[in-house]
């Protein structure tokens, strides 16, 4: 049962970290428009909540990240 648990809270979090990294390119995508509109003060705002969004990363995401980059290397 104990297994069951964790594999479902491994799978959640896979989920959740999927769908902060759809956040974090549409806000950086968000970020670029308003630039380019312009509209720096939107920018400024898409930008810091880029920022945060990134901060949230679970330490699994970033650990599988880190794992990319070293093969990439």
């Amino acid at each position: 049962m104990r297994l069951i648990r964790q594999l479902l809270a491994a799978a959640r979090q896979r989920l959740e970290d999927a769908a902060r990294e759809v956040r974090i390119r549409a806000l950086a995508a968000s970020v670029d428009v308003e630039k380019a509109a312009g509209r720096h003060d939107l920018a400024r705002e898409a930008w810091q909540a880029l920022c945060d969004e990134i901060n949230q990363r679970s330490p699994e995401q970033v650990a599988r990240m880190e794992r990319r980059l070293r093969k990439a290397s």
